[in-house]
Formats: C-alpha cells, structure tokens, sequence
C-alpha cells in the first residue's frame, strides 16, 4: 500500500484527526482546526486538553510516529498542488525567525508611515518584530513589523477583528488600530524582502507568561 494511502488507513483506525510522522507537531493558525469531539482552538493547549488526554475512555485527537528519522526531519508536501504550497508557507513562518529591525530603522518607519516620534524599546513576539513607542506627543504604542512570508490576508482579518471589537463595544479593552500616512504601510527590508507595517495602541498590562495559571498538575 502507498505511504499516503497507509497514513489514511491508521487516521480511521485510530480515529485520529492528524497523524504527524517523523516531524514535531505545530499549530499552524492558517488552517482551520476542529478535531474529534471536543478538540479544537478552544480546549487544545488548555486545561481541557490535559483532561481529554488523562481520560481512557475519550478517542485518540491526534498521532505521533517518529521512525527512522531524528525529530525535526523536513516535511514534505510535493503533490499537495495549491494546499501544499500554503502549507509550506504557513511552516516558513514557524521555522524561520523573522529577520531583526533595528531600533533606528523603526524608529524611521514610525516616523515615515505613521508620523510618530518618540523613545521605541524592543517588545518579544513570536512572528512580528514589536517595539514598544513612547511617543512624544503622549501615548504609547506598539509598531509590528511582520514576518516577510506573512500573508496580507492574514494580516486583514486580524485587523478587522481589532475594528469589529472595537465597534461593538468600545469599552473592551482592544488594541485601536493607527492609519498609515500611505495606502499601503510595507518596507523592504536589508534582503529585499516586502514586509507588512502596523501600529496600534499599547495595552498595559502582565505578560501570559507571568500569570498565575492556578491549574495544578499531579503526577
């Protein structure tokens, strides 16, 4: 039997949703994920997927086969045509570390695309370069400057997001969204490489990292 046509065969033996073999699995946000039962972007990473997992009578969400090869080989998607190509896309953002900015070309591309001046200090992120802007007229920000192999329309729905939200009901404490001086905020940056150009309101607050999870876990 083919490879693809075996990898089918045990996804509805085992009712699995996904089967990863010979690579680490990622949650790529590009693809819509729903899972069995109650799997989903809503439980999975939660305290929901710790019970799903300890349960002996829940089915089996997901697969990992790792055989012949180290963890991390390199997928493959030859054949996949159009979905295929996406997917290796969506990985580039996940595998490759968005190139650094440094503070003074930010600190141009604030003043240049959005007309702000100010102190800018570096922000982590997992797929954007952020800083932090303390702007000179009052006010902090936050100036994203987004991975090259990010999609625009990617990009898009989260920005309408941030309009909805705020639209609905504006007393949600939700970024607000700064128009650019241009129609289109991109940069080149130092490869040549087209990358995307947001600002929005700072939010103060504590980082996810540091917040107390308050779910014990026994062993």
């Amino acid at each position: 039997m083919p490879a693809r046509g075996r990898v089918r065969r045990v996804c509805v033996i085992w009712c699995a949703w996904g089967l990863i073999i010979n690579h680490t699995g990622q949650s790529l946000p590009e693809i819509p994920f729903g899972g069995i039962g109650n799997s989903g972007y809503a439980s999975e990473g939660g305290a929901e997927a710790l019970d799903a997992c300890l349960d002996p009578s829940g089915d089996v969400n997901g697969l990992h086969v790792n055989r012949g090869h180290p963890m991390g080989a390199t997928v493959s998607s030859t054949g996949m045509g159009k979905a295929g190509s996406d997917f290796e896309a969506a990985l580039t953002l996940l595998e490759q570390p968005s190139r650094p900015v440094s503070v003074e070309d930010a600190t141009r591309i604030a003043h240049d695309m959005f007309g702000m001046t100010g102190v800018l200090s570096r922000l982590p992120g997992e797929r954007d370069r952020n800083f932090c802007l303390r702007s000179a007229r009052g006010g902090d920000y936050v100036l994203k400057i987004a991975h090259c192999a990010e999609r625009p329309d990617v990009l898009d729905l989260q920005d309408s997001v941030l309009r909805y939200l705020g639209a609905e009901d504006p007393t949600l404490a939700v970024p607000e969204l700064l128009a650019p001086h241009m129609p289109h905020a991109v940069w080149r940056d130092c490869a040549g490489d087209e990358r995307i150009v947001r600002m929005v309101t700072f939010l103060p607050g504590t980082p996810l990292g540091f917040v107390d999870k308050g779910y014990p876990l026994e062993c």
